[in-house]
């Protein structure tokens, strides 16, 4: 038994639905944009609690229709998204790129997307305009719910006061929980279906509490509509969210909902056909929107404001389509028959994703050197760096580094990296070109300069490297990491005296310092830029990437340069060694499938080898030195 129709919650998921995609296509235009998924899921949880209560008190309830139901209404449009972006992204991901939509087309069939995007968050995750499916997120937190929500409900629902008092109590622990994960960890809190479900609850509840004959109820409506555009102008998304902040969409839903119709903005504004029409897309549209936008970004780079317009508009049509054509037509089959067709095509298109995650047959057709250009989509850069003991990815608390970074022997002549991720990657090529004698020490943490920061964790964890570098005392310390990646202004603010003063306490300790300079980092992951080149006319894999290094690391490269100089600290050029008139250097020369890097500037071992060699030889002539000042004088040369 389905509750009575109310139009103006078509209404309020066009709000929803048209909320999000203005900012998924135009960001600047309306910053939290995002919190159109609150909205979203604070209905969903109104209207699956309003429709089990109802079949309940009539005693048609059984959750075999329930089920079957959600796969009659859930499944058509998403199949149908499913195979279409799978069919589309052929033309237009790389190799890499496809085996991580596999991936998620897999956890998006199994109802788990936003788990697996929670465990693949991290410094070295992939942008999220790469990943076609990345919205299904929200998807899986709603069908997460609904796979206990019925048997809870069908257990308490005798008593309204028992439904309310429950409801109430999962509304307030999710809340508490979400505002601790919130500050814990944003990304656990923002994909958890536990720090998600009292936005569900909330609608729930709500669906259980008399508001029919509610007072005021235009002031409360009017307080909800401003609640709700007050959280998508101002709400932004590099501030912690859900938490605190998603009280004002999920409050503001509430207070639309209980309004009801009576209230003038439901009753006009809400129940038109504008907005009702909008609302009976808002699936749909939710679902084709992203792997458009997405596709497009790929395939073409930003677009411009009328090109966004223009997939806007193909995701309305896409949309409108799929509804007429394809969900209204379903809807009207019978749950068995629903069933029997959808639910092997789910299962299919789970093996297909499933087969892409790890082959993808386009290569059949590639070249051998770059079908292993693509296979460093795999590739291991944590082993050999030491990752866990040496050097420190996530920041989730103050690390302490193991025994081993920095275990000189007394006779050794002592080398020390010191940096983040890039002077990790660094590490392995410096070890394997270091000559006998030479021990070289270890010191990275992921996203944190060598100096001073904002981060606490980063200042902390700069303390201890300068205490560990204090006690073993090395010969050289060098400097380097992605310095582009923190300003552009490395002649004055918080990174450069930071920068300074590390400089300062390791001349104290009768170090020298050397600063290597910045990467010219590639225009994205390395190995799609070849296949890219290498694939326009299947001729050769190119030695070098044209137009690099571009002037932003240009700039930055000469303030870093500046620093040294002006802090009594020499200077070694990565751009001497790996450009030139021809470009960057892409690849190992004279082996057409050992890269540089496996992204836009991390080393492999093969890349770091290349600056290793250089750079150690410079050391080295400056340690076998008997003057001091002459060591100064040539470890930052270049050799040529």
């Amino acid at each position: 038994m389905q509750p009575q129709y109310r139009p103006e919650i078509d209404g309020l998921r066009a709000v929803a639905v048209g909320i999000v995609v203005i900012f998924h296509a135009f960001p600047g235009a309306l910053p939290g944009g995002f919190v159109g998924v609150d909205i979203f899921f604070v209905i969903s949880g109104f209207l699956i609690t309003g429709i089990i209560v109802k079949s309940l008190e009539s005693g048609t309830f059984s959750l075999s229709a329930f089920y079957g139901r959600r796969v009659r209404r859930i499944y058509p449009a998403l199949c149908l998204v499913l195979a279409a972006t799978a069919i589309a992204s052929l033309a237009v991901l790389s190799t890499a790129q496809l085996q991580m939509l596999g991936r998620h087309g897999v956890a998006a069939a199994l109802f788990i997307p936003n788990l697996i995007f929670w465990h693949e968050a991290g410094y070295f995750d992939a942008a999220s305009e790469t990943k076609p499916l990345l919205h299904l997120w929200s998807l899986g937190i709603e069908e997460q719910f609904y796979i206990l929500w019925p048997a809870l409900v069908a257990l308490i629902f005798r008593k309204r006061k028992t439904m309310v008092t429950v409801f109430c109590g999962i509304t307030i622990i999710s809340l508490l929980y979400s505002v601790y994960a919130t500050n814990w960890s944003p990304t656990a809190a923002f994909f958890s279906p536990l720090s998600r479900a009292w936005e569900l609850s909330a609608g729930s509840l709500l669906a259980v509490l008399p508001t029919r004959n509610l007072k005021r109820g235009e002031i409360i409506a009017a307080g909800g509509l401003l609640l709700i555009g007050l959280s998508a102008v101002f709400q932004r998304s590099d501030l912690f969210f859900p938490g605190p902040a998603a009280l004002l969409p999920v409050v503001g839903t509430c207070a639309i909902i209980a309004a009801g119709n009576g209230a003038a903005f439901n009753r006009t504004i809400l129940s038109s056909p504008a907005f009702v029409g909008l609302g009976l897309i808002s699936y749909p549209l939710y679902l084709w929107h992203w792997p458009v936008f997405s596709l497009a970004r790929i395939a073409i780079g930003a677009p411009t404001a009328l090109q966004m317009a223009y997939l806007v508009g193909i995701s309305v049509g896409l949309a409108a389509a799929t509804y007429l054509l394809l969900e209204r037509r379903v809807q009207r089959q019978s749950l068995k028959t629903a069933f029997s067709h959808l639910f092997p095509t789910m299962c299919a298109l789970g093996v297909v994703f499933a087969l892409t995650s790890y082959f993808d047959l386009r290569s059949l057709w590639y070249s051998s050197d770059i079908n292993k250009i693509l296979a460093y989509s795999k590739y291991d850069y944590v082993t050999d760096a030491r990752e866990g003991s040496c050097w420190f990815i996530k920041a989730d608390g103050t690390n302490d580094f193991g025994d081993e970074c920095d275990r000189f022997s007394p006779l050794s002549k002592k080398v020390a990296i010191w940096g983040d991720s890039y002077s990790a990657r660094l590490y392995p090529g410096l070890r394997a070109e270091a000559g006998a004698g030479i021990e070289i020490a270890q010191f990275s943490v992921s996203n944190c300069p060598p100096g001073g920061s904002s981060d606490p964790y980063c200042n902390a964890m700069t303390a201890k490297v300068i205490q560990r570098l204090a006690k073993s005392r090395p010969d050289v310390v060098l400097i380097y990491a992605r310095w582009a990646g923190y300003s552009s202004d490395w002649a004055s603010g918080q990174y450069a005296d930071g920068l300074r003063a590390s400089i300062d306490a390791l001349h104290q300790i009768g170090s020298n310092v050397v600063l290597i300079g910045q990467f010219p980092e590639y225009p994205k992951n390395l190995p799609d830029v070849l296949f890219d080149l290498w694939n326009a006319d299947r001729s050769h894999i190119p030695e070098r990437i044209a137009d690099l290094p571009t002037k932003q690391n240009e700039h930055v490269d000469g303030q870093i340069r500046h620093l040294a100089s002006e802090n009594g600290t020499r200077y070694f050029s990565l751009t001497d060694v790996l450009c030139n008139d021809q470009g960057c250097l892409a690849r190992i020369p004279g082996k057409a499938s050992d890269i540089i890097s496996w992204d836009f500037g991390h080393f492999t071992t093969a890349g770091a080898r290349i600056v290793a060699r250089p750079i150690m030889e410079s050391v080295t002539a400056s340690l076998d030195s008997a003057s001091q000042a002459a060591v100064l004088a040539r470890a930052g040369v270049v050799p040529h």
